[in-house]
């Protein structure tokens, strides 16, 4: 059987997180930045834009060819702290709907 630490480790498109939830979820936005690599086209970095952290967090979040719209897929890193409690967490959404909140270590 895999390690978890070995699963985190096979990022190597946003497309392997919008698969898989919960890819990141032992991950900084820095090493899933990493990951990564080069921002993929059509997507942008961004910050939370509302709650009790706006301004902070990570966002990468994908907009239509022109970026003009945003397409609902979203990979999110909260800092924690605000109504989902105090710890960081993942959280992947596309237009179908989110993810549930995906903790450090959680085993959901």
């Amino acid at each position: 059987a895999q390690s978890m630490g070995k699963v985190a480790n096979n990022i190597k498109s946003v497309a392997d997180i919008l698969e898989n939830p919960h890819l990141p979820m032992e991950k900084t936005p820095a090493e899933v930045q990493e990951l990564l690599g080069a921002v993929p086209e059509n997507w942008k970095i961004e910050k939370l834009r509302r709650g009790s952290r706006k301004g902070q967090g990570w966002v990468l979040r994908e907009y239509t060819e022109g970026g003009k719209l945003p397409t609902g897929r979203v990979i999110r890193w909260h800092p924690g702290g605000g109504h989902h409690g105090p710890e960081p967490y993942w959280r992947v959404s596309n237009p179908n709907g989110k993810s549930e909140i995906i903790r450090a270590g959680s085993e959901s």
